[in-house]
């Protein structure tokens, strides 16, 4: 094995790729558990028929998400330099992101194993790991290939 460290946009996958199985993993050990365990309905019925733990997970998706895109953006506009972000920044932005996403990704698979169902406590997990999907890190920003308005040709 070679001495040399990763660059901060090959750690950043890495750390990116074990969110990602973090993920499913945990997804899948409560889908495992709910499935052997009582039926949905009975389950249900012993909380009082409100999914307080699916909705909380709702309200973390649409609260969380918003603020991982912004807070990604002040990180990134704090590391601008000419016209790219640093790859330091672009890894900090970009893992304070996947902290933020991953929340209510969490709460619903917690949901699942509590509300003893996997419908349709799996939408906001199913939301998440789509928007991981989406933000793979490929270091876009950190390359200086804005247009220049003004320029001639």
């Amino acid at each position: 094995m070679s001495d040399e460290a990763l660059s901060p946009i090959q750690t950043l996958r890495v750390i990116w790729g074990a969110v990602l199985m973090g993920l499913v993993t945990v997804m899948g050990v409560m889908v495992f558990l709910t499935l052997g365990g009582e039926p949905a309905e009975e389950a249900v019925n012993e909380s009082g028929g409100l999914p307080i733990v699916s909705l909380i997970a709702a309200g973390l998706l649409i609260t969380t998400i918003p603020a991982g895109y912004f807070v990604r953006n002040q990180v990134y506009k704090a590391n601008w330099r000419g016209d790219a972000v640093t790859a330091e920044g672009y890894q900090k932005g970009n893992i304070v992101f996947y902290a933020l996403i991953e929340f209510p990704a969490v709460v619903a698979a917690i949901s699942v194993l509590v509300e003893g169902a996997v419908w349709p406590h799996l939408i906001p997990w199913l939301v998440t790991v789509g928007l991981l999907l989406v933000n793979f890190p490929t270091g876009g920003p950190t390359r200086d290939e804005s247009p220049r308005l003004g320029a001639d040709g």
